[in-house]
């Protein structure tokens, strides 16, 4: 099983071409030559989706020019200076995709981004004997402690209150989740100083606030995995 931190590149945030038409059969493949598209247009046609179909790349997978490119994209429509950066400037869309060995099992739903992380840092910090929702957008997924395992739910649109049954997506060994996000953590805050020496050269005013908003590392200073 694979942890993989990744951004989100929606080609339809990085070009104006028309959307292909598709049907169940040939949905991913259609779409994944129209992102390899989109993104070819910006000189991003090296990146690769974490699967055919997806449009979640790696974060650790994108080289400098990329990163200048898509931070660019990211604050065209931020406000010049920056005053606040919370509100001026929005998280890199993304976050956690776990994968087994064919494809994705858990995937960030529609808002997720990075911020997610702290999200999946609160599992490790209580034992839950009950459902509890993770956020990494909508729908929702929720887990739960069962001994030393961690069960996650598949997604739904309800409350966990209002299900007859909950069907299990996954379980991993508490220990095992810990190691992964450990490492997720690490590869976020290197992500992060790279996003901030991007920003210094692009001249961006507040840079080190700014990268940390961008990486979803700005509520995250008091991080167990820190």
């Amino acid at each position: 099983m694979k942890f993989i931190n990744t951004i989100e590149i929606n080609p339809f945030d990085i070009a104006d071409y028309d959307s292909p038409t598709h049907d169940h059969s040939n949905r991913n493949e259609v779409m994944y030559e129209y992102w390899k598209k989109c993104l070819a247009s910006q000189g991003l046609e090296r990146l690769e989706p974490v699967e055919k179909g997806s449009y979640f790349v790696d974060l650790n997978s994108v080289n400098d020019f990329e990163l200048e490119v898509i931070i660019k994209n990211h604050i065209s429509d931020s406000a010049p200076y920056f005053e606040n950066c919370e509100d001026d400037v929005g998280v890199f869309c993304g976050g956690i995709v776990v994968k087994d060995d064919e494809s994705i099992i858990l995937e960030p739903s529609c808002c997720g981004d990075l911020e997610s992380l702290h999200f999946w840092e609160d599992i490790l910090t209580k034992d839950y004997s009950i459902w509890k929702d993770l956020w990494i957008g909508h729908p929702w997924i929720y887990y739960k402690q069962i001994n030393s395992s961690i069960v996650f739910s598949d997604y739904y649109e309800s409350d966990v209150n209002d299900l007859k049954e909950v069907k299990i997506l996954f379980e991993i060994c508490t220990s095992t989740l810990k190691k992964h996000l450990e490492n997720l953590k690490k590869s976020q805050v290197l992500f992060e100083s790279r996003i901030q020496k991007t920003l210094e050269r692009l001249d961006v005013p507040r840079s080190r606030t700014v990268a940390k908003v961008i990486a979803g590392n700005y509520h995250q200073d008091n991080s167990i995995l820190q």
